[in-house]
């Protein structure tokens, strides 16, 4: 039983494998991405083998929390959704960590899509289920009246949305280090989220099958909202709005518009994903017409500053 760092040298293994192991949306999603790049710039993946084969993927994430303590993401997905590989891969890995924290950490794992956790051996290697994320959902059809509140008060405020499309993208050769900008202040100190470059967010953005809002007044571009046709569904993978256009209504009119495009062209449903803690996004999704579908829990190790790693089996 061992973790094998991925690099160049099994990077396609690696590939294959997670994409065997996805379902239909989630290979429907890395299909629009640089995934190969990904991995292999944050250099965090690995495999885990039993008897020299693959038997789970682990990805990690480590971020400094303005506490000073340590959050470290973990992203097991075991072959055929086994619980006998996740527990082994997370074993493992927890035992190469140092022996003792130097300061607080917090493990936070995530189950891989329509997985049964197996809370018992969880709990025996010191993880306790927190509340994690929720899934939101939009019945197909075009914007209906009670929905988006803030949206007319954003356009007398003078706000308009505009889609990323060629023209534009020529017409300002600012744009991708506009929005670069905007998530990094958004996101990316959040757990398991890393910052982007611009050559990245140009690259997702103008992906085939992906549609990208942007919220403007005048000619500032105050946010944006990418979403990505899946098989069966529209993801509104991620939204965010410079902080001192808070509360204009400027969302409220880009899920408007956003609503009304992918009724046009698609004609399915809408989802989104939000920390259960993340009260904002959950608040607009809700004034988008979006209900709860579906709440996935997190498990988490906290481990104290000086104290042991573990325990472990």
């Amino acid at each position: 039983m061992v973790l094998v760092a991925i690099g160049e040298a099994n990077i396609d293994a690696y590939l294959a494998f997670i994409f065997e192991e996805a379902d239909e949306n989630g290979r429907e999603f890395m299909a629009t991405i640089d995934l190969r790049g990904a991995v292999l710039r944050r250099r965090q993946d690995h495999f885990y083998l039993e008897d020299s084969r693959p038997a789970a993927s682990l990805s990690v994430d480590r971020k400094e929390r303005p506490d000073g303590s340590l959050m470290v993401s973990l992203t097991i997905t075991p072959k055929g959704r086994q619980s006998g590989p996740l527990l082994a891969a997370l074993a493992e890995f927890l035992a190469v960590e140092e022996k003792s924290a130097p300061r607080l950490r917090r493990y936070r794992l995530t189950a891989p899509p329509e997985m049964t956790m197996p809370e018992a051996g969880l709990a025996r290697l010191g993880f306790a289920a927190r509340p994690g994320r929720v899934k939101y959902v939009r019945d197909p059809g075009p914007p209906n009246e009670g929905e988006f509140p803030g949206a007319e008060a954003a356009l007398a405020k003078g706000y308009a949305i505009a889609e990323i499309d060629e023209a534009m993208i020529a017409a300002n050769p600012a744009l991708f280090a506009t929005v670069t900008d905007i998530f990094n202040r958004g996101f990316a100190g959040q757990a398991g989220i890393s910052a982007r470059d611009e050559a990245v967010m140009r690259e997702r953005l103008t992906a085939p099958g992906c549609g990208t809002l942007l919220a403007m007044k005048g000619a500032a571009i105050t946010g944006y909202m990418h979403f990505t046709k899946l098989a069966k569904e529209v993801l509104v993978g991620e939204y965010a709005s410079v902080r001192r256009h808070w509360g204009s209504g400027s969302v409220d009119l880009m899920c408007r518009r956003m609503a009304a495009l992918v009724d046009e062209r698609w004609g399915g449903p809408i989802v989104g994903y939000a920390d259960v803690t993340n009260a904002p996004s959950c608040a607009a999704m809700e004034r988008a017409g979006m209900r709860r579908a579906e709440e996935y829990p997190v498990w988490e190790l906290r481990v104290e500053a000086g104290a042991p790693i573990g325990p472990i089996p």
